[in-house]
């Protein structure tokens, strides 16, 4: 159930290249992909230029969806930190999220 929106972001073909490559290994990533057009929508708010995932980046997105319940804000920054690591592989100076990126569990 994929979308046929396209990325428009500056990092619109590394969001596309992600997808595809989690697909070929076998998975659906259609949430993950709801997700990341979200991010990539964050991000083509940017100002142009060479765009990278930076820390500060990744907590305003964030940030800009307090309505959002901590169970939810956890799986969209697991999905940015999947994302970046896929990305850090071709732009080192991208910053990997830690654990500390994620809303505390509640019990």
């Amino acid at each position: 159930m994929t979308t046929s929106a396209r990325f428009v972001s500056s990092l619109a073909s590394h969001f596309e290249a992600y997808l595809a490559l989690m697909r070929a290994v076998g998975r659906r990533y259609n949430r993950i992909e709801t997700i990341l057009r979200q991010l990539d929508h964050f991000v083509a708010k940017e100002p142009p230029g060479d765009v990278l995932l930076s820390r500060d980046l990744l907590e305003r997105w964030l940030a800009s969806t307090p309505h959002l319940a901590p169970s939810t804000l956890r799986c969209h920054a697991s999905a940015a930190r999947q994302f970046c690591r896929y990305m850090a592989r071709t732009e080192p100076r991208t910053w990997i999220p830690d654990r500390s990126l994620y809303p505390a569990r509640v019990p």
